[in-house]
């Protein structure tokens, strides 16, 4: 399940990306970092104890059981896999978390 989530996310990153970039990845491939951050956020996503079966978690619980274990100088990194693999759903009550849903591409076939 976890791979099939990788696969998904190198496709959707090489899709984004612009071949003639001199920078972008030449194929669909993920960085080790992207790769090893990628992995956390799915592991954390499926685990049907933490985040249940809607693959759910509150940003508090994102921030405590992922973003603690991200270096400093790839919190960049893990905002935008993040976002690129969940979707966040904003409280309207203001003492209510807010709450981040794992894409369902990303949810074991």
């Amino acid at each position: 399940e976890i791979l099939h989530g990788l696969r998904q996310l190198a496709a959707m990153r090489g899709a984004s990306s612009q071949p003639d970039e001199p920078d972008g990845p030449a194929s669909s491939e993920l960085f080790e970092s992207d790769r090893r951050i990628a992995e956390d956020i799915l592991r954390a996503f499926l685990d049907k104890k933490l985040a249940g079966p809607e693959h759910r978690l509150t940003t508090g619980q994102v921030l405590e059981k992922l973003a603690v274990h991200v270096a400093a100088h790839h919190n960049d990194l893990f905002k935008t896999l993040l976002k690129q693999m969940c979707s966040l759903t904003k409280s309207a009550q203001k003492n209510v978390p807010g709450y981040w849903t794992l894409k369902e591409e990303f949810w074991k076939s």
